[in-house]
């Protein structure tokens, strides 16, 4: 008895000690398996904060690329109300041209009318110059 009493004992004392180990082993398992959550918990957080950065940086991108497209559409539309008043500018030029011609060509017209009506008044009078000395003539042989 008192051999199994010792035997049991040492067993005891061996479970004891192996127990002892194994609480030991858990808690170090423990220690590790929170260190592990941890990291993966940073690790997951960082991988969030990542997706958010890409996801921030995609938006950002599209709307940039939205201001440019909005931004070419307006520098054409510019372009073309430019390219529109220049074609007024130069159809009101050519009118403008063309008016101050028709105006020259009117000048130059009323010029050789007059010149010309200049030379009938003067032959007008030349030959009425004419019958007057011929007929102050007349009356001094008269």
């Amino acid at each position: 008895l008192e051999e199994e009493n010792a035997t049991l004992k040492a067993t005891t004392e061996s479970m004891s000690k192996v127990m002892e180990a194994t609480e030991e082993e858990g808690a170090t398992l423990r220690e590790q398996l929170a260190s592990v959550e941890a990291t993966a918990a940073a690790l997951e957080s960082q991988v969030q904060d990542e997706a958010h950065g890409r996801t921030t940086a995609e938006d950002a991108c599209r709307a940039a690329e939205a201001g440019l497209t909005h931004a070419r559409k307006e520098a054409l539309m510019r372009e073309e109300e430019l390219l529109a008043g220049a074609r007024k500018e130069k159809d009101a030029g050519e009118k403008l041209g063309g008016a101050v011609r028709d105006a020259e060509s009117r000048v130059e017209a009323a010029r050789a009318a007059a010149a010309a009506g200049e030379e009938e008044r003067r032959e007008e009078r030349a030959r009425l110059e004419g019958r007057v000395r011929e007929e102050e003539a007349r009356r001094r042989t008269a």
